[in-house]
């Protein structure tokens, strides 16, 4: 018996040194240097601002412009915030860092992407059936959107004179891009004091709420920095025209 298990030992013994050494054969992600975020941001405003499809391409051998953590609403597409095809997309409902964690770290770590975009829209369904109730989802819905409770409980349960319902909306809406910025922020805040990766949140205006056009993209948080004139003068946003400063900040629609 002892003798008929030799073979089947040798057998399973060159089995895990090809695979070992098949492993070390494969090709190794390289640290690459990425791309400024601030090129990364004036790139991304400017094609969003002008909607045009002339701006550069990026090969598709190098490292991704960015990580971008978006909704899971069909209606938004990399084409509303950049012309290159050259970008690492996340989709999950509420945009929410912990539904796509491992997602997330691979684009970071591994891909070295130099910007981390977190896009909440308006005109949620997410943020919507949060607000309004989702126990007759699936339960796989549900659970998702649980996790929401943590940075919008409190915010849902405000009531501000005069809101109307599409500025409610919205007002969960940022204040959950800015718990997803601060969650990144903690989780990447080596790569961050390094200089090697930027958090950026900001929303899709896909309802017009800022009264600056539809689809329009707003930058709210770097960081965790929510407040508009530091943001403005931040250095990423130094190579913006004057008329691209409109798109930085969470100033409200003029009544």
């Amino acid at each position: 018996m002892q003798k008929k298990s030799l073979p089947i030992v040798a057998l399973l013994l060159s089995i895990i040194w090809c695979s070992s050494s098949l492993a070390d054969m494969r090709p190794r992600l390289k640290n690459r240097v990425g791309i400024p975020p601030f090129q990364v941001l004036k790139e991304i405003l400017n094609t969003n601002y002008t909607d045009t499809k002339t701006a550069a391409h990026f090969g598709r051998d190098d490292t991704p412009l960015l990580t971008w953590l978006v909704d899971a609403d069909p209606r938004i597409y990399s084409r509303l915030i950049t012309s290159s095809e050259n970008i690492y997309e996340v989709h999950n409902l509420g945009n929410q860092l912990s539904s796509s964690l491992a997602t997330v770290d691979y684009g970071i770590r591994h891909l070295h992407t130099p910007l981390l975009l977190i896009t909440g829209n308006g005109d949620s369904e997410a943020i919507r059936l949060f607000s309004e109730g989702y126990d007759d989802l699936e339960q796989s819905i549900r659970l998702a959107l649980d996790h929401l409770h943590i940075p919008l409980a409190h915010e849902a349960a405000v009531i501000v004179k005069k809101e109307t319902k599409q500025d409610k909306e919205m007002r969960l809406v940022e204040a959950n891009v800015d718990y997803q910025v601060a969650l990144a922020s903690k989780r990447y805040s080596q790569r961050i004091k390094a200089g090697r990766l930027v958090v950026v949140g900001s929303i899709l205006d896909l309802n017009n709420h800022y009264g600056t056009g539809k689809n329009r993209l707003r930058i709210i948080n770097v960081n965790g920095e929510k407040d508009e004139a530091k943001l403005k003068k931040n250095r990423l946003f130094r190579q913006l025209a004057p008329k691209m400063l409109k798109m930085v900040g969470r100033e409200k629609k003029t009544r």
